[in-house]
């Protein structure tokens, strides 16, 4: 039963390490408004924090182009892309909070338009790996072609 807890615990330990990721998909209809937006909370502990963010026009399937903007809780902008039918980007954030995704319809584009958008976040930590070698490998002049390995403990 006492290996069985240990078990449990270096398990939950190990999967406590693992970098935390947050992601959401959605599709959503933008009308004759100005501008639709979006909030994902982001909780970045380290500085090496990644957004991934991906958006597309679903229909209809013509000329239609969006402004799309990405801002961080202090309100600058992270990505942004002006006339795109679709697009992807990828930025290092350090800001904890809310950010804020934000679609404009360009003038003179359909009455709806239905997109899509995808946004990831991967919280890196420190990680450090260290690799300790368990063979080694001699090579001798006198004679090169015949291989002289010795195991390590």
């Amino acid at each position: 039963m006492r290996s069985f807890l240990s078990l449990v615990v270096a398990l939950l330990l190990f999967v406590c390490a693992l970098p935390n990721t947050h992601a959401s998909r959605f599709q959503f209809t933008l009308t004759s408004r100005s501008e639709e937006c979006f909030m994902e909370a982001v909780n970045a502990r380290s500085s090496n924090n990644k957004v991934l963010f991906r958006f597309g026009i679903l229909e209809p399937k013509s000329y239609d182009l969006v402004d799309v903007v990405v801002k961080n809780p202090s309100q600058r902008e992270v990505l942004t892309w002006k006339a795109d039918q679709n697009n992807h980007g990828t930025a290092t954030v350090r800001e904890s909070g809310l950010y804020h995704l934000c679609f404009r319809k360009l003038k003179g584009a359909s009455s709806t338009i239905t997109l899509f958008y995808s946004f990831d976040f991967i919280s890196t930590g420190v990680r450090s790996l260290t690799l300790v070698p368990n063979i080694a490998a001699t090579v001798s002049k006198d004679a090169p072609s015949v291989p002289a390995s010795t195991g390590i403990a």
